[in-house]
């Protein structure tokens, strides 16, 4: 398993992490709304659909890889072509949802380790504090009601996105068969279709 797969994967992590942090400031007004009640709902609800787009890519990026797999594996058993050991890098393996979502997510794990041994009450704890927020932005909302358990919070907070990822990456290849089903399944409506057809053709000619 090649580390240059692994960046790649993990950029597209990264990439749906600064979204998530994007668009929760981008509603900002409505997690941090004056009515507790919005406030909670439009929490909840943005992190339901953020955590939710994180699975989906995840899962469409284990779908590629086991799609790559499957067709490598294909050729060599038809040509007898073995794939090489770039190609080999590109199969599905299920580490690598979770190495390459972990990478990604090593700026904000780091700073939530961090922040368990700086002592609160301190300048650089009080300096750390909206950075480490910053890197966990999707969970602005949030800090309200989990103030009194911070900053051990930011550890778990940290690890949910990436976790949720990689599980997504690890449903790839069950997308994968369910796919080729679908489509088995599609041709043989086909050729039912086209064989109840052929003898109504060659009735007509008769």
């Amino acid at each position: 398993m090649r580390m240059k797969e692994i960046g790649k994967l993990a950029l597209r992590a990264l990439f749906i992490m600064i979204v998530a942090n994007v668009l929760t400031m981008a509603f900002a007004s409505a997690v941090l709304a004056e009515l507790r009640w919005l406030a909670i709902v439009m929490t909840v609800l943005l992190l339901a659909a953020l955590l939710y787009i994180a699975y989906l890519d995840g899962a469409s990026n284990g779908r590629k890889d086991r799609m790559f797999q499957a067709t490598m594996e294909k050729q060599e058993a038809d040509r007898g072509v073995s794939p090489t050991e770039q190609e080999r890098s590109r199969f599905f393996k299920p580490q690598k949802g979770f190495a390459a979502a972990y990478l990604a997510a090593a700026p904000g794990i780091l700073l939530s380790l961090l922040m368990l041994f700086v002592p609160q009450g301190s300048t650089f704890y009080a300096d750390m504090t909206p950075v480490v927020r910053l890197f966990l932005g999707m969970y602005l909302g949030l800090y309200e009601y989990v103030e009194s358990l911070t900053p051990y919070i930011y550890l778990p907070l940290s690890l949910v996105l990436p976790t949720v990822y990689a599980f997504g990456y690890l449903s790839g290849p069950g997308l994968y068969e369910k796919m080729m089903k679908q489509i088995e399944e599609s041709k043989r409506k086909r050729r039912r279709r086209r064989r109840k057809k052929t003898p109504a053709a060659g009735a007509e000619k008769k």
